[in-house]
């Protein structure tokens, strides 16, 4: 809505040029959003004497506040593409507004942990009774400026497009294959764990009785068993499943 103001923290509306419609992946507005750009990347960063030309990821030419339209145009009119733009003040926002978000109820940087430890509920892990608290608060933070929409004041009201946004976030994690990742994290760490055992498994497994003696067995070694467990952990075929070596979305693998 090009019509409407968007108060910031404390309530002002007294814009100084800087109230614009959302602009760029976050939708970024407000005299907050845009001033704070302009104060740290921007061309008041570089009046300032913050920033130089020469500064890596800034852009001194472009004042956010009184030309935000910069921010989505498809270059800048001096040559320059600016298409990189757009998500450099998507996350600087992300990093400024969700990432710092913390209160007595609810800390961004706790709340990750926990999801990542949790198992990130995808469904190829969690078919039944997902739990979205983690995407719906860091969505209301975005969209409300706080973790508890509708509640969120003076913004009450739902967050917008929730269903669209639980799915993009399966999306860009599948794109990522944190699946993959985190499983051969769990075969990483069991492996290491089992190295570190060596001695237990000679002194009490891999032995056999020759003449009344306990003697380390020749023909079964660690070091082969280990090699095996490896190879088995990691292979895969149509219609034959890798060796279980736990679960990589339970914490601790188990």
């Amino acid at each position: 809505d090009e019509a409407k103001n968007y108060k910031n923290d404390f309530g002002r509306l007294d814009v100084q040029g800087c109230c614009w419609w959302g602009r760029g992946p976050l939708q970024s507005k407000g005299l907050c959003s845009m001033g704070k750009m302009n104060h740290y990347i921007g061309a008041k960063a570089l009046a300032d004497g913050r920033i130089t030309r020469s500064t890596s990821g800034v852009y001194p030419d472009i004042n956010f506040c009184t030309t935000p339209n910069k921010i989505c145009e498809t270059n800048s009119g001096d040559g320059k593409d600016t298409e990189d733009l757009r998500w450099t003040v998507a996350m600087f926002e992300f990093a400024e507004k969700v990432q710092r978000y913390s209160n007595s109820n609810w800390d961004y940087k706790q709340k990750l942990v926990e999801y990542v430890s949790g198992g990130m509920n995808l469904n190829e892990y969690y078919p039944f009774d997902l739990d979205h608290s983690f995407i719906h608060a860091v969505s209301s933070i975005v969209d409300r400026g706080c973790h508890n929409a509708p509640n969120c004041l003076p913004y009450v009201g739902e967050v917008t497009k929730l269903p669209q946004r639980r799915e993009a976030l399966t999306i860009a994690l599948s794109a990522l294959k944190i699946p993959k990742f985190r499983e051969q994290q769990v075969i990483d760490t069991t492996l290491e764990y089992m190295k570190s055992s060596k001695s237990g498994f000679e002194e009490t497994l891999l032995r056999y009785k020759r003449q009344g003696y306990s003697v380390l067995s020749e023909r079964y070694r660690f070091d082969d068993f280990m090699d095996a467990l490896s190879r088995m952990s990691q292979f895969s075929s149509p219609d034959h499943s890798p060796l279980y070596m736990g679960d990589p979305w339970m914490r601790g693998g188990h």
